[in-house]
């Protein structure tokens, strides 16, 4: 019996490492509220006395976003107690440490998806998230330069429709679509490839990061790629509570310990700093 103990792969949770963490919704908290002032108004020529002045004005909106928890447990009899001390195996180690991951994957779930039956909001269900679809398609049979010129489309996007109001500085696509990129040759001598040549004419854009959730995701099962804002003006995941174990319960022969996590969804302050283009891509 070899000491060394192998473990299944995790799968990525990229939503904990894509986008910025709020947490500063206190735990206890039901909802929180997130709130937006509207101006309006306009100015003219002076005309001298006796003209009507047009006045500005502001109105005040707000939103209400609920908070949910995630749970899980684990349960160990004395027997598997017993039988995990005499192999010297860490079984509560183990336990504790595959509810965290159980939780932690499900958070990453909500985060990009959310759940309309419990009202929360993830990235790519949020209703005020813009969306559009790529003008062509991106596969090795399309030509390099149809390909650039749609990247260049994509990334500017929101300056272009929003008279550069906003701009973003974060890509992330799917895994087959970036590998597409990397792998699409731009120069004679295949130095140079199509996402170096793309991110040297965005100086927004530093690198493009990888997502399988945004992998056969879109409509039709498109792939997805997503540009945001990485501060607090764009997505934000709200997490009110880590992940927390209660003191174990014990009923008869068994012990069963309670784990939980709570979640406020994702807020996005600045809808239009965000994009989604549904891509259809391939490898082949």
């Amino acid at each position: 019996i070899y000491a060394e103990v192998l473990r299944e792969p995790p799968t990525p949770t990229n939503a904990l490492t894509l986008f910025p963490q709020d947490r500063s919704v206190p735990a206890g908290a039901v909802t929180h509220r997130v709130g937006r002032i509207y101006s309006s108004g306009r100015a003219v020529v002076y005309r001298g006395v006796g003209q009507n002045i047009p006045v500005v004005g502001i109105n005040q909106k707000s939103m209400d976003f609920p908070v949910r928890h995630y749970v899980t447990s684990f349960l160990v009899t004395l027997w598997e107690q017993a039988s995990a001390g005499f192999a010297n195996f860490a079984l509560m180690a183990e336990l504790l440490r595959t509810a965290r991951d159980v939780i932690g994957e499900f958070l990453n779930l909500m985060t990009w998806f959310g759940s309309e039956e419990d009202g929360l909001y993830g990235v790519l269900n949020y209703p005020w998230l813009p969306k559009a679809t790529a003008l062509t398609a991106f596969n090795p049979g399309i030509g390099v330069l149809t390909m650039l010129a749609e990247l260049n489309r994509q990334a500017s996007y929101t300056k272009v429709t929003h008279k550069s109001q906003v701009r973003v500085d974060r890509v992330v696509m799917s895994v087959r679509m970036r590998a597409l990129l990397y792998q699409t040759p731009m120069s004679v001598d295949n130095t140079r490839n199509l996402a170096e040549v793309w991110l040297a004419m965005q100086p927004d854009l530093s690198t493009i990061e990888e997502a399988w959730e945004l992998q056969g995701t879109g409509p039709g099962g498109t792939d997805i790629v997503l540009y945001y804002r990485a501060d607090r003006r764009g997505i934000q995941n709200v997490l009110v509570t880590g992940f927390t174990t209660l003191p174990a319960e014990r009923k008869g022969f068994a012990q069963r310990t309670l784990a939980y996590m709570s979640h406020g969804g994702v807020v996005i302050r600045d809808p239009l700093a965000t994009v989604a283009f549904y891509c259809n891509a391939s490898l082949v």
